[in-house]
């Protein structure tokens, strides 16, 4: 994974990585930002490239690490 901070995207390249990363289906990604299927798919596979990721987990891994999702983990108790 290489090293790029959220500041280094734009707005709607962040929002769709985090929807993404979240779980977000692509389909509703693009409807809740009014693009097309198409363009959601091509930014995330050039959001893949930059940050040196092959699946929707490294994304969300990165996006972990940069505090941008919440980690529903922490809570739970320990077996």
């Amino acid at each position: 994974m290489r090293n790029f901070t959220p500041k280094e995207f734009s707005s709607v390249s962040l929002a769709f990585a985090i929807d993404i990363a979240a779980g977000m289906p692509l389909k509703d990604v693009a409807l809740k930002h009014q693009v097309s299927l198409t363009t959601v798919s091509n930014e995330l596979t050039r959001i893949y490239r930059l940050l040196g990721v092959r699946s929707n987990v490294g994304l969300a891994h990165w996006a972990l690490h940069h505090k941008l999702l919440k980690n529903n983990f922490e809570s739970l108790p320990e077996l």
